[in-house]
Parts: C-alpha cells; sequence; structure tokens
C-alpha cells in the first residue's frame, strides 16, 4: 500500500499538483509528500498547472483585498456621513473646515493622516481643527520639518513645536536642502509636515471633503443673481 502511495504521489506531482494536494488526496502527512516527491520534475502540463493556479490565487488575493479595501472605504464614508448629519453647528463647521484645508493641502494617501504647509497660520489651524474633532493619541501626532542649509535648526523646532503645540521629542529627523545658491528667503520658516498614523481618521476626513463637495455642484447655484449672499 505504501508503494502504492508513493507511485501515486510521483504521479500527481509531476502532473502540477501541490504538496497539501497530495497530502488531501491521498492522505499522508505533507511532509512524507515532499520526502517522496522532492526529486520530481514537473511535466508541461504540471508547470502549466502550477502557473495557472498561481495566477488563480493572485487573483483571489486580489479580489479579497479590493473587497476589504471597499468595505473600509464605505465604512469611513458611512462614519463621515454620521458626523455631518449629527455634530452640532459649531463641531460641524470645524469638520468642514477641517476637511477642506486637508482637500488643498493634505496627503490624498489614505493610510496616514498627513498635511504640509509652510504657513504657520495654516499648521496651527489644522492642528486646531483635528484636535477638537478627533480625539487623538497625541503621541502619535509628529512633525517633521523641510529646511534650507542656512535655518538654524534647533530655533526653528522651537518655533513650529510652539505654533502647532506639539513637543519638540515628537519631531522626526529634519530634511535639510543644501544649496549652492546665497540667496536667504528673509522670514520663511521652512516647510513641515504634520502627521497622525490613522488610516480611519484619514479615509473620514476625505470622504468628508468629497461629501461637502459633492453637495456645491452646479445644481446648487442660484439661476438668478438675487439668490446670492453678495
Amino acid at each position: 500500500m505504501k508503494a502504492y502511495l508513493k507511485t501515486e504521489a510521483r504521479v500527481l506531482r509531476r502532473r502540477g499538483y501541490s504538496l497539501a494536494d497530495l497530502s488531501s488526496r491521498l492522505h499522508i502527512s505533507k511532509s512524507t509528500a515532499s520526502l517522496w516527491t522532492k526529486d520530481v520534475e514537473l511535466s508541461k502540463l504540471g508547470k502549466y498547472r502550477v502557473e495557472q493556479k498561481r495566477v488563480r490565487d493572485m487573483k483571489r488575493g486580489h479580489d479579497l483585498l479590493h473587497r476589504r479595501k471597499l468595505g473600509r472605504l464605505q465604512s469611513a464614508e458611512t462614519e463621515a456621513l454620521r458626523l455631518l448629519n449629527t455634530l452640532q453647528d459649531a463641531n460641524r463647521i470645524r469638520l468642514i473646515i477641517l476637511a477642506m484645508i486637508y482637500q488643498c493641502e493634505g496627503s490624498k494617501n489614505d493610510i496616514v493622516v498627513r498635511f504640509t504647509n509652510s504657513d504657520p497660520s495654516m499648521i496651527r489651524l489644522f492642528v486646531t481643527m483635528f484636535r477638537s474633532v478627533f480625539k487623538i493619541d497625541e503621541t502619535k501626532l509628529k512633525i517633521r520639518m523641510h529646511i534650507h542649509d542656512y535655518h538654524d535648526e534647533k530655533e526653528l523646532k522651537e518655533f513650529w513645536s510652539t505654533t502647532s503645540m506639539i513637543p519638540i521629542e515628537r519631531f522626526s529627523k529634519s530634511f535639510r536642502k543644501f544649496s549652492n545658491h546665497t540667496y536667504e528667503k528673509i522670514g520663511y520658516k521652512g516647510c513641515v509636515h504634520v502627521s497622525y498614523h490613522d488610516a480611519h481618521i484619514a479615509r473620514i476626513i476625505l470622504a468628508v471633503a468629497k461629501n461637502v463637495m459633492g453637495n456645491y455642484t452646479e445644481d446648487a447655484i442660484p439661476d438668478s443673481i438675487d439668490g446670492r449672499l453678495v
């Protein structure tokens, strides 16, 4: 019986069946299947079968990831709509301000919240709105500075820390741009990235922006000047 099983295993392996297939079909362990067939060379049909299985497995994996991503996006869109419909006026306005400035200056990558700007007032506005809308883990809120070689890094860290209310110990390594030019832009404090690694929040912010913009299409513009504010 054992000799028969070994022969059958080698035949099936040559035809491109996997070790898992052999284990299931012949009721043997995968280690035994491997031992019996380790020197078997696949036939052309076997190689074709293996390649087709690889393609099918890749497609199944891709489809699964796609369904999961759609589910995460749907969850974020549902939460965004809930927030827009349930937040009181002041908090709703904060959420909309946050979403719209993020739509303009934030990352469209939905795996991290990342806002980039060189204007201190915009950075202050973003972190203020972000903190007021979401209950965040402050230890995950980070900053990275992009500065020129003429900048005083220590001085700028203190400046941006005060502006953002993010302690210096949560600053990532600065990116310093070196230049052969001697021109110095007076008053320029560099550019900073404020980042917060939370994919769900990133998707919610982008979904809010999408929802708000979707409600202000040409159909919402009044035909008559009488309907305008100014």
